[in-house]
């Protein structure tokens, strides 16, 4: 999050945990990664940071559009109860037309499958993993969303 600040962006971040948002906010690790997200980038005045204390199924808390969406090592929490097409769906409805969604997961996720189904029937380009090059994700000129995901191992 604070990379994309740091870049001049305006960046929500959007958690239902108070803890969470609190170590957010205070950015302490953010000196030590500020290198490794941005290498030799300078940064760019105007950014914004965030922190929004809300239910991902709340569609009023953080309506956007947004241009890109990320959702980091969340979606994976609701495939066992039930949720994950409510989930997805939630995410998408904050996209704008042509909008980017990034879904990151770690450890192995059964629903990847039903994941890539889900975002398929809803009229996204799939992009899969850590090796898809620019032109890949990014279509010039975007013409319709675009979904991106990937999983790590922590």
């Amino acid at each position: 999050m604070r990379a994309f600040c740091a870049a001049g962006f305006a960046v929500t971040g959007l958690d239902i945990s108070r803890v969470a948002l609190a170590y957010a906010r205070r950015g302490e690790s953010w000196e030590a990664f500020r290198t490794h997200f941005l290498g030799d980038v300078e940064e760019r005045p105007g950014g914004t940071c965030a922190f929004v204390e809300g239910d991902l199924f709340d569609s009023a808390v953080c309506p956007g559009p947004y241009d890109i969406v990320m959702c980091r090592n969340t979606i994976q929490y609701f495939q066992h109860d039930g949720r994950l097409e409510a989930a997805l769906a939630s995410l998408v409805r904050r996209l704008t037309p042509t909008g980017i969604l990034l879904i990151g997961t770690y450890g192995a996720v059964p629903a990847f499958d039903v994941i890539d189904d889900w975002l398929s029937l809803n009229g996204f380009q799939l992009v899969r993993g850590g090796a898809a090059g620019p032109e890949a994700m990014f279509p010039k000129p975007p013409y319709r969303r675009v979904a991106w995901t990937l999983c790590s191992t922590g």
